[in-house]
């Protein structure tokens, strides 16, 4: 009995991990199985009932056994309307060469010319995270006008540069009528992820695209406004979002929205507060007393961590356009994204002549 009861574990193991079952959905079926054996050698003058659930156990991890089987060689594709952990939720315009490379034909980020101009940075009567503020002078470049999306980053995957997006870990901070669009920013990112981006489309295109520093963030997201917010100095839900857990808030919708769903700042730029917080170049110190009066990124803080500026859907509430937090290159938050930049030098006849 005991070793038709391995063969059995065994078995239930071996289909587990080909068919993409986690061992953990039988871990609670096997710890019954594992306290009847115990039960059974060490309480004798219950053998009769230890026989019992030993059966019972063994009918069981057959009935998994099956069940598995059937679901690998019957049911591979997701039911409409459902969500699969490894289905990738929409098509990508690739093929495949016969030597097996891709041929991606990869989408370029839609750009905004930002002129370059001065700006006073931080907040002169905020907290020392925000302080001081000094005026800053940036250079004219091309901005990304939306957050890099599913679709666009899922390119990178399928060319098996970039690592996948967790689709699992969004659905699992979602209400079950939501599904994703490939038009929903891509979402959490770790800065090393972002980089890997940024480094591939920039070879696969011959640009030299780049995350932008915390002061060029800062300048375009604020389009020539001294306020807090580019819309005015107060908070408004119908203008992002951003802002979880209001009652009545349009911008409270607890997912992440398709880029463009929200009205752009000034300089045509959409989702800078909201959706997903944007990744920068530089690395975290807690006030600007280090930072220069350029466009310059910060490498002199602690470049474990880096900036993320504009706040998310999921974590932010009550976001400003100076306000900043440090995130581990390593780690990231669910409503984490990028947005690309690409200085003026860069410009080309595949992009259009300055808007502004």
């Amino acid at each position: 009995m005991l070793k038709s009861l391995l063969i059995i574990i065994v078995i239930i193991i071996g289909v587990s991990a080909s068919t993409g079952n986690s061992i953990l959905d039988i871990r609670e079926h096997y710890k019954v199985l594992w306290r009847t054996v115990t039960f059974s050698f060490f309480r004798s003058k219950y053998k009769t009932l230890a026989k019992v659930f030993l059966a019972y156990a063994a009918l069981l991890m057959w009935f998994l056994v099956f069940s598995s089987l059937y679901r690998s060689f019957f049911q591979h594709e997701c039911a409409p309307g459902s969500y699969c952990a490894e289905a990738v939720p929409f098509s990508l315009t690739t093929e495949m060469t016969q030597d097996h490379e891709f041929a991606v034909t990869f989408i370029e980020p839609d750009v905004v010319f930002v002129e370059g101009g001065t700006y006073v940075r931080g907040d002169c009567s905020g907290s020392q995270l925000v302080q001081p503020c000094r005026q800053v002078r940036i250079g004219g470049l091309y901005v990304s006008k939306f957050e890099l999306t599913v679709r666009e980053y899922q390119q990178c995957v399928s060319a098996g540069v970039c690592s996948a997006l967790d689709f699992g870990l969004l659905m699992s901070k979602v209400n079950d009528e939501w599904s994703i669009s490939p038009k929903a920013p891509a979402f959490g990112l770790s800065w090393i992820q972002a980089e890997a981006y940024v480094n591939w489309i920039s070879e696969v295109s011959g640009k030299s695209w780049r995350l932008p520093s915390e002061s060029e963030w800062e300048y375009f997201a604020r389009a020539g406004s001294d306020s807090s917010y580019y819309w005015g100095p107060f908070d408004d839900c119908t203008r992002a979002n951003t802002l979880v857990g209001r009652d009545g808030c349009s911008g409270a919708i607890g997912a992440p929205s398709p880029v463009g769903s929200f009205e752009p700042n000034a300089w045509g730029l959409y989702d800078i507060l909201g959706n997903v917080s944007e990744l920068t170049l530089d690395c975290w110190v807690r006030s600007y007393s280090s930072h220069g009066d350029t466009a310059e990124p910060n490498l002199s803080g602690d470049c474990s961590k880096r900036v993320k500026r504009g706040g998310g859907w999921h974590y932010s509430t009550g976001i400003k356009v100076m306000s900043r937090w440090p995130m581990p290159v390593d780690r990231s938050q669910i409503d984490d994204g990028l947005r690309l930049v690409l200085d003026a030098s860069e410009v080309s006849n595949s992009i259009t002549e300055p808007t502004r």
